[in-house]
């Protein structure tokens, strides 16, 4: 078992990639919304934070969607190619007739899984079977009274989050979908996991609002409002390094590398590298740190204590 302080968001079909989204690029397996959330994560530096995921039954079906965009396109082709038969227009091409549409859409998501994270169905299908099958019998929600059939793609999922889960623990899981028939009560009555289901709402102001207080204070740094304070606090960060070491000297402070770790909605620690030298002369990175804590003030972050740590 595997234990994490992280956030794991899953996303469901219908949310990872909309068919609304319309036509696709066949040079590579774009999914239009993960794609543009691990962008988002990348940007605000939440990437270490936050795990995104894909169940595998979820890349299948993407995968047969796309199969079948490109069966479709594949057939407009070759009507235009009727068209232009009796064309003296040379130099148009048509894609070959002997491409396998399911062949190569396979072979790009067998490139694009190398970057997802994928949580497989369970290996123990036996037990997988009688569970979902019971909750099929009982009209558990995803399934339904009157549909035979429907809630199995679902159900499947669901089973494999809280299966996938029970072994790898998260902070928090957020199964976003805007599938209204996704509910926990038999999940949460089986499993100990904090799952929470997020239905039409945008993932990334979910995350915006989840990591408000972060963003917020990572704006502030990087605005030129907080140049103003850089020389204080370099003044005091070599103070606190010659109580240290007397021979110790500040030669850099990284501002650009900071790491923030909220207190709560109004204290931040910001962990700031350090580079120093002994009697100006040798330079190197230490390992020290300067520990800056901030307090929001109405619109601004003060600085309350500076600090130097080992």
């Amino acid at each position: 078992m595997t234990s994490s302080n992280k956030i794991a968001i899953v996303l469901d079909t219908c949310v990872a990639h909309p068919k609304n989204e319309g036509g696709c690029e066949y040079n590579s397996f774009n999914i239009k919304n993960y794609d543009d959330l691990i962008g988002f994560l990348e940007r605000k530096e939440l990437i270490d934070d936050i795990d995104v995921f894909l169940p595998e039954i979820v890349v299948r079906e993407l995968t047969e969607q796309r199969i079948k965009m490109l069966q479709s396109d594949i057939a407009d082709l070759k009507k235009m190619k009727e068209k232009f038969s009796n064309s003296s227009i040379s130099e148009i091409k048509f894609l070959s007739e002997s491409i396998n549409p399911r062949k190569y859409i396979e072979e790009l998501i067998d490139t694009k899984l190398r970057e997802l994270l994928i949580i497989p169905n369970p290996d123990n299908r036996l037990e997988m079977f009688e569970t979902i099958y019971n909750m099929a019998l009982r009209k558990t929600p995803p399934f339904k009274d009157g549909k035979s059939d429907a809630g199995f793609k679902d159900a499947i999922l669901l089973y494999s989050i809280a299966e996938y889960f029970k072994a790898n623990r998260y902070k928090n899981i957020f199964l976003f979908t805007e599938d209204k028939a996704f509910k926990l009560d038999y999940i949460k009555d089986k499993y100990k996991i904090p799952l929470e289901i997020k239905k039409n709402t945008g993932t990334q102001n979910f995350i915006v609002n989840l990591f408000r207080v972060r963003i917020e204070l990572m704006e502030y740094l990087e605005n030129i409002s907080f140049l103003d304070l850089k020389e204080r606090l370099v003044k005091r960060v070599k103070e606190k390094i010659k109580t240290i070491n007397s021979q110790y000297s500040l030669h850099d402070i990284k501002f650009n590398q900071y790491l923030i770790n909220e207190i709560n909605e109004e204290l931040c620690e910001v962990y700031y590298p350090i580079i120093v030298s002994i009697n100006l002369d040798r330079v190197w990175d230490s390992e020290m740190k300067a520990k800056i804590i901030f307090k929001k003030e109405k619109n601004n972050w003060i600085p309350i204590n500076v600090d130097v740590i080992n």
